[in-house]
């Protein structure tokens, strides 16, 4: 890798090709050229490790493409930093899509990923918030307003729309797991953060020798956050809450 080249640590979690695979891409380079243009985030290499090295053993030039290009051309990018996708996001759909890997591979990705997410998503939202003092409408603008009769929400779509938006949604999204399977992942990954999880079942994971609801087992409830309550529990607590005044104290009536 050039010495003037950094590269992003989420794309330092999938391994570099090696041996016969990547003899093959260097002979493919030399007779064809760089078909497809490395992207870079000004001096990070985002995505083509394995091109970029194949160009330097070659002593050829490398193609780059500058990571606020692609994401224009597709449609995310409005020139506000916070819009388009993180690059840890990026990087993980990218390489996901072109390799075939296991869900125990999925897995071992995930769980290498999720903490360098964290940080960038941490860092994004330090930089968009508004300091003390400022507007977060300098100009003065008038919010559209919206008719709430004539258009209803779907409660449906409001809930797809929070799993899709939340950690899990785009772990699952972009590793190819189920929402389910992303949610172990980020149980284990808080469970390891807060020092519950012993390290070598936390490698055995990430190796893909042990499956996360099998370590998830060994965790009392406690250690992950609040004791989860039952279905039965969960569901008489929402009925109590959407309760008029009079029905509760009906309610109270019979359980007395």
């Amino acid at each position: 890798m050039s010495c003037n080249m950094k590269v992003h640590p989420a794309a330092e979690v999938f391994p570099m090709m090696e041996g016969e695979a990547f003899e093959e891409m260097v002979k493919s380079i030399e007779v064809w050229g760089q078909q497809v243009p490395c992207i870079k985030d000004g001096d990070v290499l985002i995505d083509g490790r394995n091109r970029h090295e194949a160009c330097q053993h070659l002593g050829i030039a490398t193609k780059f493409v500058e990571f606020r290009d692609v994401v224009k051309n597709y449609g995310h990018w409005s020139g506000r930093k916070h819009e388009y996708p993180l690059i840890s996001e990026f990087i993980l759909a990218l390489n996901v899509q072109r390799r075939h890997l296991t869900d125990e591979q999925k897995t071992a990705v995930a769980m290498k990923w999720l903490p360098i997410y964290r940080s960038e998503a941490e860092e994004v939202k330090s930089q968009t918030k508004f300091k003390p003092g400022s507007s977060p409408n300098p100009g003065g603008k008038r919010k559209a307003e919206v008719d709430k009769d004539s258009c209803p929400p779907d409660p449906r779509r409001d809930i797809k729309e929070k799993h899709a938006n939340s950690t899990a949604g785009k772990l699952a999204k972009n590793t190819g797991l189920t929402l389910h399977q992303a949610r172990q992942v980020i149980e284990i990954d808080k469970a390891a953060a807060a020092g519950v999880i012993p390290k070598e079942d936390l490698d055995a994971v990430i190796a893909g020798t042990t499956k996360p609801v099998e370590v998830l087992k060994k965790i009392e409830p406690k250690a992950t956050g609040k004791p989860k309550k039952s279905k039965i529990l969960a569901r008489l607590i929402t009925l109590w809450k959407k309760a008029t005044q009079e029905e509760r104290n009906q309610f109270m009536k019979e359980v007395e």
